[in-house]
């Protein structure tokens, strides 16, 4: 399953912040992106003060790829386990 909370991803889904999403065994705090099929999340970068970094034409946030073992964890009441309500 992949899914969102980036409004411009097809795999958004607007109950995707309730997920929990953990990358090799972590839990991940920071993922906009996951793809359990592919192993890969994409997460938020932060700089030293702990504050979103934007991308270098300032236009989003600056998103880093992370591959591994991806484990979505998917609140019943809320999304269907293929993403949709």
């Amino acid at each position: 399953m992949r899914i969102s909370a980036d409004t411009n991803n097809p795999a958004y889904h607007h109950s995707a912040h309730k997920c929990e999403v953990y990358l090799d065994g972590a839990k991940l705090n920071n993922c906009v992106t996951a793809d359990d099929e592919k192993g890969e999340v994409f997460v938020y970068v932060f700089d030293k003060a702990q504050r979103a970094m934007f991308d270098e034409k300032g236009k989003g946030f600056l998103l880093q790829r992370k591959t591994g073992r991806v484990k979505i964890v998917v609140p019943t009441d809320t999304i269907s386990q293929t993403g949709k309500t």
